[in-house]
């Protein structure tokens, strides 16, 4: 058996119950059989019941540990270990939906905290013979396989399923950074976007700027609006982000306007990341874009109630003078804060 087979011949569990849960049917045209062509659309005919392929989201979206051509080393968690992962990681997918039954949110929460455990319990490679202290799932994640913890070895014919009472990783590790990039602000399916076109064409000029960042020797783009007598102009975001408290940071480089004419300093500007609304908030207080720093600049704290996509602004100054309501931005970026 390869590391699919045997995932599915193995004993009951609460790993085995989520992954046979994904299982899902598609028929695809190539293997079906065809009786002939449709003449309204041209198209094919395909006999019902041929051409079905059954298979699953994991090996589709995560790691395809079924195919025979890839080593891999798959761990199976008994369910002391995956009850501990699924205690440790809920809080991090919490779902508010005012329209939807608490069981009905409690259960999409379980799906999702069950696939971030899932996710990260494949690893390209054959490590039957020895484990090395780390190892790098397929989604990239840190891990660290205690041989202490094995309670079952299998070989099987793509590489080795270890049954185990724990994996260890660091858990800033498991929950990555959000990375907002100024050039992807977008109207999304919320109120806030009934008046986004209104609040971006206020600006008479735009452009985007690729730039260089000698802190980092690469490259970054950025967004650069300017000229308005506008006040309180705002950039519509829209990131999928976890239920945890974020620190706060963006990269917005102004090396634009720089001089002034003695005795006079260089015009200054202010802007503000803040969510669920453009009003900017008392823990996210407007910021000063202070010129020619290539550093990411740390905003404040902001805590979330809800994994899913939030609405986040980048909100101009409250002036109606040109050159004070600028805007420009790298990106955002949210780092979780765990524990």
């Amino acid at each position: 058996m390869n590391v699919w087979e045997y995932q599915n011949s193995s004993a009951a569990s609460l790993q085995k119950s989520y992954l046979l849960t994904l299982n899902y049917s598609y028929v695809d045209p190539a293997l079906a059989t065809v009786t002939g062509i449709d003449p309204k659309t041209g198209q094919p005919i395909l006999k019902p019941g041929t051409g079905v392929v059954n298979t699953n989201y994991y090996l589709r979206r995560s790691a395809d540990v079924s195919n025979e051509d890839v080593k891999y080393t798959y761990v199976i968690l008994n369910d002391a270990a995956f009850t501990a992962e699924r205690a440790k990681l809920q809080k991090y997918f919490t779902i508010v939906n005012p329209l939807a039954t608490a069981a009905r949110n409690l259960a999409i929460s379980d799906s999702l905290t069950n696939w971030a455990i899932c996710k990260d319990l494949a690893f390209r490679g054959d490590f039957s013979v020895s484990i090395p202290d780390s190892i790098t799932s397929v989604d990239s994640l840190r891990v660290h396989l205690d041989p202490t913890q094995i309670v079952e070895k299998h070989k099987v014919s793509n590489g080795v399923v270890y049954v185990m009472s724990r994996i260890d990783y660091k858990m800033q590790s498991k929950m990555k950074d959000v990375i907002i990039q100024g050039t992807n602000f977008v109207a999304s399916p919320s109120t806030a976007a009934v008046i986004f076109a209104s609040t971006i064409n206020s600006y008479k000029n735009k452009t985007t700027r690729t730039r260089y960042n000698a802190l980092t020797n690469s490259n970054f783009t950025e967004i650069y609006y300017y000229t308005s007598t506008t006040s309180l102009n705002w950039l519509h975001y829209y990131p999928l982000v976890n239920s945890c408290t974020y620190k706060v940071y963006w990269l917005a480089v102004r090396d634009f306007n720089t001089t002034a004419v003695a005795p006079a300093v260089p015009l200054m500007f202010t802007q503000a990341v803040t969510f669920g609304t453009p009003t900017v908030l008392a823990a996210l207080p407007y910021k000063q874009v202070d010129i020619l720093n290539y550093n990411e600049v740390y905003l404040g704290n902001y805590t979330t109630t809800a994994w899913g996509n939030l609405d986040t602004f980048l909100v101009s100054a409250v002036s109606t003078t040109d050159g004070a309501n600028t805007l420009v931005l790298a990106y955002i970026k949210l780092v979780p804060v765990t524990n």
